[in-house]
């Protein structure tokens, strides 16, 4: 008795077995999905960049003014400092609107603690930063500091020295605390890149865009 499949038979047994590899495979599909990797848009991608890069700016501006000799050098840093922090000041309230209003949202976390504290974390950083201007303005205000010697800003009321000390300490305080904030953002970042490997990091890396 010839046991030997026919080739006719041996090409129906392969095209049985690769119809039932592939349900199998779509059944391992379904069970394990394996979704798009969330990135955020490309406008939110570069506010957040450029607000980073403003902050840095502000920062390293704010400590090194006094590095310049008394007069037009010191008149210009100061300049740039003020300008610069009306500008992130614009830059934060652009990126508060489209954050609310257009940017692609990141899903929900299955872990609603670190999300809330991650809302709050930038919630915090958001209100620091616009006070911390507000009280840079304020205190170039009452000191009446010359925008780069084309003119001076007129004093609401005759300030006192030590009105001016509280708006310039008030502000001081809120960098040094707006460094910290940032620290532990970026502290929070790093640890999800390295340990978590979860690409929350990757989300915002303009190399990471999706179509």
């Amino acid at each position: 008795m010839d046991l030997d499949p026919r080739p006719s038979d041996r090409h129906h047994l392969l095209r049985v077995g690769g119809k039932v590899e592939r349900l199998m495979r779509t059944a391992a599909d379904l069970r394990d999905p394996d979704p798009p990797r969330f990135v955020y848009d490309a406008r939110t991608i570069a506010l957040h960049w450029l607000s980073a890069i403003f902050v840095a700016a502000q920062w390293i501006g704010g400590h090194t003014i006094d590095w310049f000799p008394r007069g037009a050098l010191r008149t210009e840093a100061r300049s740039v400092h003020l300008l610069t922090g009306a500008a992130l000041a614009a830059l934060i309230l652009v990126r508060i609107h489209w954050r609310y209003r257009g940017g692609r949202r990141a899903p929900r976390s299955s872990n609603r603690v670190l999300e809330d504290l991650s809302r709050l974390l930038h919630l915090s950083l958001y209100g620091l930063l616009l006070t911390a201007i507000v009280l840079g303005i304020g205190n170039a205000w009452v000191r009446g500091d010359s925008l780069f010697g084309l003119f001076t800003l007129p004093r609401p009321f005759q300030s006192s020295p030590s009105l001016r000390r509280a708006f310039a300490t008030g502000h001081s305080l809120l960098a040094y605390a707006i460094a910290i904030t940032v620290t532990l953002h970026a502290v929070a970042a790093f640890a999800h890149a390295v340990f978590g490997r979860d690409g929350v990091m990757s989300r915002m890396l303009p190399v990471s865009r999706g179509g």
